[in-house]
């Protein structure tokens, strides 16, 4: 049955000839198939369109697979970009004498961590961040007077 009825599998997959993930869709589709010969009922609906339906339906579950993926993809990729760009201007922006430290948390305080979170990744209270950015804030400052 798989052999007769492949030319179904290979004709819903034509609507994505340009993706490049054309034989993922061939594969998607066979699965679609076996599915079909597994569930059909013959008293319900000719195998044929039977058959059409539980192929399109697993390309369709494929295509949304990888529109999430590609999307999931893209907002990671854009805010790595963000990052990496945040970190190059800042490490030509701020000025040599600042500590390790100092850099680190305005690093965090650019890319919008809360005093909290800089605490918890510095091991401090909220209050000392707080100090600690205003020492920084008074530091650059008097620096560029």
């Amino acid at each position: 049955m798989i052999h007769e009825h492949y030319g179904l599998v290979v004709s819903q997959a034509l609507y994505f000839l340009d993706d490049s993930n054309f034989d993922d869709y061939i594969q998607a589709g066979s699965i679609g198939l076996l599915k079909a010969i597994r569930n059909h009922n013959k008293d319900k609906a000719k195998f044929s369109t039977f058959a059409a339906v539980c192929i399109k339906n697993e390309m369709k579950n494929l295509n949304k697979k990888l529109k999430n993926h590609r999307s999931k993809n893209f907002t990671n990729t854009r805010r790595q970009d963000r990052q990496y760009n945040i970190k190059d201007a800042l490490s030509d922006c701020l000025p040599d004498f600042l500590s390790e430290e100092y850099r680190f948390i305005i690093s965090l305080r650019v890319q919008n961590y809360t005093n909290a979170e800089i605490a918890d990744f510095i091991g401090c209270s909220k209050k000392e961040v707080k100090e600690k950015i205003s020492l920084i804030i008074k530091i650059l400052k008097e620096h560029n007077k």
